[in-house]
């Protein structure tokens, strides 16, 4: 998965490129098929020694951490953000996560 933050009015988006667990290879497809009846992920907001603080949902590859939660998760807004984010499954479950910390 790649990853991507940028800082807006409204707090961090966080955004990526799924992966397919399935059906993918192909060079032809512009989009890797979903393989899933619908589109789910969460997004945790760790420390910066991999403690979740906060889990967030989405049902899209992106996601808002509301500058709100933001203060009340680290007391001002960070430079940093260390994050891991999971496609959700109804036949596997939480997917394998990827982790990065992003410069926002």
């Amino acid at each position: 998965m790649h990853l991507n933050a940028i800082r807006t009015p409204e707090g961090i988006q966080v955004s990526w490129v799924r992966r397919a667990r399935y059906g993918g290879d192909s060079w032809e497809q512009i989009e890797v098929p979903l393989a899933e009846d619908r589109e789910a992920y969460e997004v945790d907001i760790l420390t910066n020694d991999g403690q979740v603080l906060r889990t967030l949902s989405s049902d899209q590859p992106t996601v808002v951490y509301p500058e709100t939660e933001e203060l009340a998760d680290f007391g001002g807004p960070v430079s940093s953000l260390c994050l891991s984010v999971a496609q959700l499954s109804a036949t596997y479950g939480r997917g394998a996560s990827t982790k990065r910390c992003l410069h926002v």
